[in-house]
């Protein structure tokens, strides 16, 4: 709908069944109607089963608890679905989560991120999520150079307000505080809802 003249620019009716496919072909329609650039779909992929995918969701949703429910739900996404690069990432990022939090030790844990990250990463270069996890086990062992050239790669592709929060955070513990805080606000113009980029600004 044009907001300035209440026409109708474009409009056309889905298969609702077709969930996992569903909002990327959504996309792609409404970039190629209205003139941007169509997104192409990754014919290297196979698309998520069903039954993977709603695991996958259900672990996305169970992954603030302080417990292994969220893993145990990406483990089974990826028994159903070997290739599912989104599984390996989400469970890359949550079992990263657990170095601060968890009750295993980072000799167990490490290991476990770095074979779902790569995984991942090999089924989909682009997955940010799996970059995330590198990005946080590299500033674990202090190779600090690493972790902020990946960043630099990752915003030069897509900047995010995630990607930016990390970037604040990176420059404030090099003790450039400005440079965060003024990071902080593109993170927040991005998305004003990041409480992390709240919180460093």
């Amino acid at each position: 709908i044009d907001a300035s003249t209440d026409l109708n620019l474009w409009s056309r009716s889905y298969d609702a069944t077709k969930l996992v496919a569903l909002p990327a072909g959504i996309a792609r329609d409404i970039g190629a109607a209205i003139g941007g650039k169509a997104i192409p779909s990754p014919s290297s992929q196979t698309p998520p089963d069903p039954e993977a995918f709603a695991l996958y969701l259900k672990g996305l949703e169970a992954r603030g608890r302080e417990d292994n429910t969220a893993i145990s739900y990406f483990e089974q996404a990826i028994r159903r679905q070997p290739d599912f690069a989104r599984a390996y990432a989400s469970l890359a990022v949550t079992e990263a989560m657990f170095l601060q939090t968890g009750p295993l030790p980072p000799h167990e844990v490490v290991p476990k991120v770095k074979a779902a990250a790569d995984r991942a990463l090999a089924l989909d270069p682009t997955l940010e999520e799996a970059h995330r996890a590198r990005m946080r086990i590299q500033r674990l062992y202090g190779d600090h150079a690493a972790a902020d050239d990946q960043l630099e790669q990752l915003l030069t592709r897509q900047p995010s307000a995630e990607l930016l929060d990390h970037k604040s955070r990176s420059l404030v513990r090099q003790g450039r505080f400005q440079d965060g805080v003024d990071v902080a606000d593109r993170a927040l113009a991005l998305d004003p809802l990041s409480a992390n980029a709240a919180i460093w600004h």
